[in-house]
């Protein structure tokens, strides 16, 4: 026992490094400079997660993860908090919507999750739809719009019964802009007047991905890349000079300028959103 004690010792300070432990690199990153930079931003994370959806609400980032849960970060913190009771041990989060102290989620595989204490516990129902992925939740005053693989979704009591509204036509983003509702589809974008209840397509070429917003425009993020704007909702415009080296004051203008993301790791972007605390990109492998 004394020798094996001895050597032990000697190994220990002999200067050879013991073995590295490998672990995942952090899957989310924040720039402070427009996008100039990136460092990691997952303290609090689980090796590897990846950044399913993310918003800001009422000054804390709300994150749902691709397989490892929910998670909030507080106004001022620096460090992800899990809020994971009463949600499956494992699940795919595709969306997050709140209002106050209601959050509600949605899953890859279709299923909604509310919780009305900030996420400190959650319940699911039986929903009356069959809508495939929830790629979307948006709050319309209190009616709580879903978009699925098989179009939108309206709820009048939080979450609990669900009415189709429209065709089924995949959804990936809703968003409001000068008091109507948006919603990038498959096809392009409609528009709603009466709170989702009827919808109309304002512009229709190719796939829409995403919704952003400024104070005074709306932009459109294509498949391929592309983006468009409008002022009105009904007028769309492209770029017409790219300037990537420019400065900007918000993401969506930086975009618009010719900003291209770059991942800062060997994995490709899959998300990038601006936040009051810089913007925070995603990285995942594969598509």
């Amino acid at each position: 026992m004394y020798l094996l004690t001895l050597l032990f010792s000697l190994l220990t300070f002999s200067g050879i490094p013991e073995p590295a432990v490998a672990t995942d690199p952090p899957n989310i990153f924040r720039s402070t400079d427009q996008g100039k930079s990136w460092i990691p931003f997952a303290e609090g994370l689980p090796e590897g997660a990846s950044a399913g959806a993310l918003i800001e609400h009422e000054g804390r980032l709300l994150l749902g993860t691709d397989v490892n849960g929910f998670y909030v970060l507080p106004f001022g913190g620096y460090k992800w908090e899990a809020r994971n009771q009463g949600l499956p041990q494992r699940i795919d989060i595709n969306s997050v919507a709140a209002k106050g102290d209601f959050i509600v989620i949605g899953t890859y595989h279709g299923r909604v999750y509310t919780s009305r204490d900030a996420g400190l516990h959650w319940q699911s129902f039986v929903f009356n739809f069959m809508g495939g992925s929830v790629r979307a939740l948006h709050f319309h005053g209190d009616v709580l719009i879903a978009g699925t693989d098989n179009g939108i979704y309206r709820s009048l009591d939080y979450g609990t019964t669900w009415t189709q509204q429209g065709d089924l036509i995949q959804v990936n983003s809703i968003t409001e802009f000068n008091g109507q509702l948006y919603a990038a589809r498959r096809d392009g974008i409609v528009s709603s007047q009466d709170g989702g209840l009827s919808w109309s397509i304002v512009y229709a070429d190719q796939t829409v991905n995403r919704l952003l917003l400024t104070k005074d425009r709306l932009y459109g993020l294509e498949m391929g890349g592309r983006i468009l704007r409008t002022k009105d909702g009904r007028f769309w415009e492209r770029p017409i000079i790219a300037v990537p080296g420019a400065m900007h004051t918000n993401l969506p203008a930086a975009l618009w300028g010719g900003f291209k993301p770059q991942s800062p790791v060997d994995m490709p972007m899959r998300s990038i959103t601006e936040t009051s605390v810089g913007w925070i990109m995603g990285v995942a492998a594969g598509c």
